[in-house]
């Protein structure tokens, strides 16, 4: 244990397992990382024991019943990919209203993928789902329109939700969570809550039939690694850093290319995919190299971003050249990189014809048997790759040294990567509007969702079944304000 953590340093050698502490009140909070990564290995594996522990007694008292928990989407305290080998489906309590604007859907979507991914791709149940404003000594945010709440649960269902339980009925009268509002408030009064939450009780009951059996199925995955997560919280890099929008920039520019997209663990099956994307994938180990390396050389693509392959799993630095056994993965090597701090960067395209902003941190790319792709415009490093692709076996590697806080440049390079993967590319959806798909026996199910205020039209390019309505839709479906389509070919 001393070897792999690294105990020499600071004259940190434990003679004894008495000896070693918990990373807490320690000076300036500043711990070893390989005590402090190893801390969160423990306290997730003790939580999931725990829970393990309750559901041995609970499979004795009621062996025919199915055992679940209410999870907590992208909160990672807890590697849910190893909790939920316990429980027989995952719940998620659901609560839109914490975003920053109800017209984005991504948020909630990317945590419903990463519920949903963390039990192989089981479909799953909203346990809560937002029925009104949430709040305990005050009211967080602001009041949703009536539709929102029956959208965001159709988001839910889209998404692979089996299930869905509003949380809850009536507003408690006593309690922190007077202020937490229910379907209906204290008075019981049937409001416009109630009146979406009726209708949609009635619809789905129509929507059995064809929802019964079916899945989301993706050919894009977004690789989760809960030792990066936490490693990145014991060393955040840098202070503009935030592992969660590394995920997004790439998870939201599929999604708005209507491209389904499924959450992996570093112990899930890749091969299913056609494109995996590791954002900043900073913690590694030798399975995981050779899992990636056998997925690029079978013809998949992969995409890298900086800071990959810098530890190992102790959290240890590499002291290969970066980024480390990624490297001939990435064919290219970094020996420089510069954090931003209040200065100034931009992406270049070889032909100069498009520029973008860079932002956070740049790896200065030094391609061995890679291409460029895209160079830095500015600094002492001006002209050298900012962004690099190498074939590998029958598959390829993009590694991104930086990032951008240009939607463009990640549409742009999202298209690029399903043309050479041959993933169809839909229509460009409206702001505010998002198309989600389940399958059926190779059959698709659309929801289009419209998050605004505004009427929006999404035009498909052939004629659907509503199977809401009961009727057929034109090939550019209109979708009122706050409302859901649900459709298939006739």
């Amino acid at each position: 244990m001393n070897k792999a953590w690294g105990t020499i340093f600071w004259g940190h050698t434990f003679l004894d397992w008495t000896q070693i502490p918990l990373p807490w009140n320690t000076l300036g909070e500043v711990h070893n990382p390989s005590l402090a990564l190893d801390y969160n290995r423990f306290h997730s594996f003790a939580t999931h024991d725990y829970l393990k522990f309750q559901a041995e007694i609970l499979r004795k008292v009621a062996p025919s019943k199915a055992i679940t928990h209410n999870e907590m989407g992208m909160r990672d305290q807890i590697d849910y990919s190893e909790l939920n080998t316990s429980i027989d489906f995952v719940a998620w309590d659901n609560y839109p209203m914490f975003g920053e604007s109800y017209a984005s859907y991504f948020g909630p979507a990317l945590a419903h993928d990463l519920m949903r991914g963390s039990k192989n791709n089981q479909n799953m149940m909203i346990m809560e789902e937002q029925a009104g404003l949430p709040g305990w000594t005050t009211f967080w945010g602001h009041q949703a329109a009536p539709g929102l709440f029956r959208v965001w649960a159709y988001q839910a269902i889209a998404h692979g939700a089996d299930g869905v339980c509003y949380f809850r009925w009536r507003t408690s009268r006593y309690g922190t969570e007077q202020y937490w509002q229910g379907i209906l408030d204290q008075d019981s009064y049937p409001n416009a809550r109630y009146q979406v939450v009726s209708q949609m009780g009635k619809e789905v009951a129509k929507l059995g039939e064809f929802l019964r059996g079916s899945k989301v199925v993706s050919p894009v995955a977004l690789l989760v690694s809960p030792a990066t997560r936490w490693a990145f919280h014991i060393q955040p890099l840098v202070k503009e850093f935030d592992y969660n929008r590394q995920l997004h920039l790439y998870y939201d520019a599929f999604r708005r290319e209507a491209i389904s997209v499924d959450v992996l663990f570093p112990q899930n099956d890749f091969a299913p995919y056609k494109i995996i994307v590791a954002p900043s994938l900073f913690v590694v180990d030798k399975p995981l190299v050779e899992k990636l390396t056998a997925f690029v050389k079978d013809g998949g693509r992969l995409v890298l971003t900086y800071r990959s392959g810098v530890k190992d799993e102790h959290n240890v630095v590499t002291d290969q050249p970066l980024p480390g056994p990624l490297q001939e993965l990435a064919g290219a090597v970094i020996h420089d990189f510069d954090p931003q701090t209040n200065q100034e960067q931009e992406i270049v395209e070889l032909d100069g014809a498009l520029r973008y902003p860079a932002r956070v941190w740049f790896d200065v790319l030094d391609p061995t048997t890679a291409k460029p792709l895209a160079n830095y415009g500015k600094g002492y490093y001006a002209g050298k790759a900012a962004l690099t692709e190498n074939h590998f076996g029958k598959g390829t590697v993009i590694y991104i040294g930086t990032e951008s806080p240009s939607a463009l440049f990640y549409t742009r390079l999202v298209g690029n990567l399903a043309r050479q993967a041959e993933i169809p590319l839909g229509q460009t959806l409206p702001e505010g509007v998002e198309l989600a798909t389940r399958e059926k026996a190779g059959q698709k199910i659309l929801f289009l969702l419209n998050y605004t205020e505004r009427p929006q039209t999404v035009p498909l390019g052939r004629p659907y079944r509503n199977l809401l309505a009961g009727k057929e839709e034109p090939a550019a479906v209109e979708i009122p304000p706050f409302d859901v389509k649900v459709l298939s070919l006739p």
